[in-house]
C-alpha cells in the first residue's frame, strides 16, 4: 500500500505543513527560536518547565547559593549565586571532592551545575558569569556536556587556564562566552568545573545557554560554502 506524504515549508514566519494523501494532518508556525534559556529568570529548583540542580551546594540560611540562582539572572551582588559546598577544592583551586561525571567516555572530577529544559535546545555558546565581587572562586578549568537522559553525556567543549588575566578572562560584568561545537540538540546541560581559580570554592553567578529549539527552522546549507 503505497501513500503520498507531501511537506510544505514557507520559510520563517510562514507555516511548516504536513499531507497525507492531500489531506493536511499537522501545520505548525515557523519561527526562529534563537535567544537565551532559560528564557526568564528562574525562581526556584523548577521555574516554568525549566529545572536547575547541582552536585552540592553551600548550606544558607536562606535561598542563596541553591543552583537555581546560577540561573536568576542577577549578576550583582554576592548572595544571588550558586556556590558549591566548602572543603572540595584546596586553596590552589585543585579538586579534592569525589564527584565525577562521565562524558563522552572520560572521567571528569568536579562540581557541577545543571540545567534540565522542556524541550531539546542545540547550543552555539554558554554564557558565564563568575561571583562578581570574588573572581578567584571563578572556574578554571572544566567541560560542558549534554543529555538526552540525564545519565549519558557528551562533551561540548571545555576550557582551561581562565583567571583574571587570561584571555578570554573573567571579569565582574562582563560573561565569558564559550562556543559549543555539537549540531545535536539536548535537554540536559551541565558545566561540570575540574578546577577552580584559586580558593576552596567555586561559584557560578550566572549562566545562560544561546541556541535554538530543535525542529524550529529548516536551515539550509549556504551555497557559496557548501557543495
Amino acid at each position: 500500500t503505497w501513500h503520498n506524504v507531501t511537506y510544505a515549508y514557507q520559510g520563517e514566519d510562514g507555516s511548516k505543513v504536513t499531507y497525507v494523501d492531500g489531506r493536511k494532518v499537522e501545520e505548525e508556525k515557523v519561527e526562529d527560536t534563537f535567544g537565551d534559556y532559560p528564557p526568564f529568570a528562574m525562581t526556584d529548583y523548577e521555574t516554568g518547565g525549566y529545572r536547575a540542580s547541582a552536585s552540592s551546594e553551600l548550606p544558607h540560611s536562606g535561598s542563596n547559593y541553591k543552583a537555581w540562582r546560577g540561573f536568576d539572572d542577577y549578576v550583582t551582588g554576592n548572595d544571588n549565586l550558586w556556590i558549591c559546598a566548602a572543603g572540595l577544592y584546596d586553596g590552589t583551586g585543585a579538586y579534592t571532592g569525589s564527584t565525577s561525571t562521565t562524558v563522552s567516555g572520560t572521567a571528569y572530577s568536579g562540581e557541577w551545575l545543571q540545567i534540565e529544559l522542556p524541550h531539546k535546545l542545540k547550543v552555539n555558546y554558554v554564557a558565564v558569569l563568575p561571583q562578581n565581587d570574588t573572581l578567584s572562586r571563578a572556574p578554571k578549568n572544566g567541560v560542558f556536556a549534554g543529555s538526552n537522559d540525564g545519565t549519558t553525556w557528551n562533551l561540548l567543549g571545555s576550557f582551561t587556564g581562565i583567571t583574571t588575566t587570561s584571555s578570554p578572562a573573567w571579569s565582574a560584568t562582563v560573561p565569558v562566552n564559550f562556543a559549543l561545537t555539537s549540531s545535536t540538540a539536548y535537554k540536559y546541560f551541565r558545566i561540570i568545573v575540574t578546577a577552580g581559580v584559586s580558593t576552596s570554592l567555586v561559584t557560578v553567578q550566572n549562566m545562560q545557554l544561546y541556541g535554538h529549539k530543535e525542529g524550529d527552522l529548516t536551515r539550509f546549507p549556504e551555497p557559496t560554502r557548501v557543495l
